[in-house]
């Protein structure tokens, strides 16, 4: 407990704005720990763990299962400089 406070929790904030004017300090203070990156990395991420893919399971007939492959954009032979040994 600080000094001269009663039993009530004086947050970090209300000291500040006794003492300075900060335009939206909670606005920053919330940026500020979003942006932490020792607390983004110390944070559990939930959902599935990152790492090895699951394999798929071969099937006894061809062509049975259908894989899409996602590799980003695609050029036009027009909008790529390679050079011709012509």
């Amino acid at each position: 407990m600080r000094k001269g406070t009663s039993s009530a929790k004086i947050s970090e904030e209300e000291i500040v704005k006794r003492e300075f004017f900060i335009p939206n300090l909670s606005k920053q203070v919330q940026n500020v720990i979003i942006n932490c990156v020792h607390c983004i990395i110390a944070n559990k991420k939930s959902g599935k763990k990152e790492g090895f893919l699951n394999p798929i399971p071969k099937e006894d007939m061809p062509l049975s299962t259908a894989y899409v492959d996602f590799i980003g954009l695609v050029y036009q032979q027009k909008d790529i400089n390679i050079p011709h040994n012509n």
